[in-house]
């Protein structure tokens, strides 16, 4: 797991100040992300998930070799094919 926070000025609320902690988790097919942004002097959520649960992305295509051009897609995720668009 990546993890870490980093304080910064809020761009919807000039002069506000916002701790933005993320974790990420990567794994072959899967990617969870879970970030959270809280006020750092109360703690009080401003987003995320309060029950600490992750964004889930599954893996939709693997790609051939770059060696050739364009790179070719292969869909491995085939219930989740029509997150590709009409281009695929």
């Amino acid at each position: 797991m990546v993890h870490g926070e980093a304080l910064v000025e809020s761009q919807m609320m000039p002069g506000r100040q916002i701790l933005i902690r993320d974790q990420l988790s990567l794994w072959p097919d899967e990617l969870w992300i879970h970030d959270r942004g809280l006020d750092p002097i109360s703690m009080a959520f401003i987003y995320g998930n309060q029950d600490g649960v992750p964004y889930r992305l599954k893996r939709v295509c693997n790609f051939e070799s770059a060696d050739e051009l364009p790179v070719k897609r292969i869909c491995i995720g085939h219930d989740l094919k029509w997150t590709l668009g009409p281009e695929y």
